[in-house]
């Protein structure tokens, strides 16, 4: 009787992972787009904040006195380092996707649509 039941648990299993399998890789598939949009959002304001930072410092250097103009240059060469960061970066990632042929745009991307 045990075995009968193990083995219908097991073509249980079997039938059933495909369809788990399916709803997990679509799901992933959701997340992975939901991610990228939001870095594809993220990458312009760290881009404008470093050259924020950077003209901060070079107001802060001009405008300085003694201390003022050390922490103004300070502050320009941490945001030049940003600035040579996040363009560095975004240069490998667009290095990578053109030599492996990868798109962003390949990952699919559902629309909610409002049902009546």
């Amino acid at each position: 009787m045990l075995n009968k039941i193990h083995k219908v648990n097991f073509v249980l299993v079997l039938t059933t992972l495909p369809i788990l399998a399916n709803a997990l890789l679509r799901n992933t598939t959701i997340l992975i787009g939901d991610i990228a949009n939001i870095i594809n959002w993220l990458i312009p304001i760290a881009f404008s904040l470093a050259v924020v930072c950077f003209f901060y410092g070079v107001a802060k250097f001009i405008w300085g006195e003694g201390q003022g103009k050390d922490e103004g240059k300070k502050v320009m060469v941490w945001g030049i380092v940003g600035l040579f960061v996040i363009s560095s970066v975004w240069g490998i990632i667009y290095l990578i996707e053109s030599e492996l042929n990868i798109s962003s745009s390949e990952i699919p991307m559902q629309i909610p649509k409002a049902t009546y």
